[in-house]
């Protein structure tokens, strides 16, 4: 796979120049940081529906870690837990994520962040793009990651009574998470014990926390139901 350097300069505003080799570069004053950007690879056109989160590409920023923005068209492959931009006529990723602060497109702000995960009761770390339902600042966050897998249509010949055509198709997959603050990794919720479990060590007393989920039946399957828990934890933390 290629690699191409993207040197972000101090003035994000001013003409795009393009090497031979590649590399590209905002003329400006001062280097403010390099991405590594890889050249992307095209959608299996053999697996049915899209990989992306939006098809078409929309118009957004990359807010860097040191607070500077780029802009530009961008799309979220969700497939490939990736974003991808247009420039020089080819489709980019970010290859090293580590720079960016957050992306803002299509009325939506994803992070990337560190997240614990369990299966088979096992507990592993895994990183990616997450969107912010709620929580802004330092306050604990509740957020979502989209998922794409892929599923295949059970085959039957027609003459065995069978309709399936054993099609590879995506599947929309979504799971929530909350980072409790910033700079933490995120937690996977599987049940109501794990918002138990999460604020245990912070300044709010656990029974505060088994009697809102009781009184309220908290579910940790509906969004509307995280985002009021997540507010009353905010809320008990500014007193």
């Amino acid at each position: 796979m290629k690699k191409l350097i993207f040197c972000i300069l101090m003035t994000l505003t001013t003409v795009v120049s393009f090497s031979q080799g590649k590399n590209i570069t905002i003329k400006g004053q001062g280097v403010l940081h390099s991405l590594n950007l890889s050249k992307s690879s095209s959608a299996d056109r053999q697996i049915l529906g899209s990989p992306y989160l939006n098809v078409d590409y929309m118009y957004g920023k990359i807010i860097l870690s040191n607070g500077k923005v780029v802009k530009g068209l961008l799309r979220y492959n969700v497939r490939t837990q990736n974003f991808e931009m247009v420039m020089d006529r080819d489709t980019l990723y970010i290859s090293e994520p580590s720079f960016v602060r957050k992306v803002e497109f299509a009325g939506k702000t994803f992070i990337y962040s560190l997240a614990l995960e369990k299966v088979n009761g096992k507990q592993y770390l895994s990183e990616g793009y997450y969107e912010v339902i709620a929580g802004k600042g330092e306050v604990s966050k509740l957020l979502v990651k989209h998922d794409k897998n892929i599923k295949e249509s059970s085959y039957a010949p027609t003459y065995m009574g069978g309709g399936g055509t054993g099609a590879k198709r995506y599947v929309d997959e979504q799971y929530y998470y909350i980072k409790p603050q910033e700079g933490s990794a995120a937690v996977r919720l599987n049940g109501k014990l794990d918002l138990i479990k999460i604020f245990s060590n912070s300044s709010i007393e656990s029974q505060e926390i088994k009697e809102y989920i009781s009184k309220n039946d908290v579910n940790t399957q509906k969004i509307e139901d995280l985002k009021k828990f997540l507010n009353y934890c905010n809320d008990l933390r500014k007193l």
